[in-house]
């Protein structure tokens, strides 16, 4: 049992090595979607879009205020408040595209 806790926390810790990496490339690839979004749909998205952005949004920030208070833990302060500030701005951009 130690010996599988073990390796999952390596594996965790992999992974979180390049988070920063991957972060960044969320962020590229959710301002296109975004913006692509509000292109499609310049009188704003029906009830049934509506549901799934925000659904996506929430389990988006969920993830990264996670991810966030493992780098805190590792005392990775950079990297948490790069999750923290992608997870405020995708929030933003969610609320542009229902409201805007």
């Amino acid at each position: 049992m130690e010996d599988n806790y073990e390796s999952m926390i390596a594996q965790i810790d992999e992974t979180i090595g390049h988070s920063g990496d991957r972060i960044n490339g969320l962020t590229n690839n959710l301002n296109r979607a975004i913006s692509m979004l509000m292109a499609a749909h310049p009188k704003g998205l029906a009830v049934s879009q509506r549901d799934v952005l925000l659904s996506f949004e929430a389990l988006c920030v969920e993830s990264l205020w996670r991810t966030a208070w493992l780098f805190h833990q590792r005392q990775e302060h950079d990297d948490a408040r790069q999750c923290l500030k992608i997870g405020r701005q995708l929030q933003e951009a969610v609320e542009q595209v229902i409201h805007g």
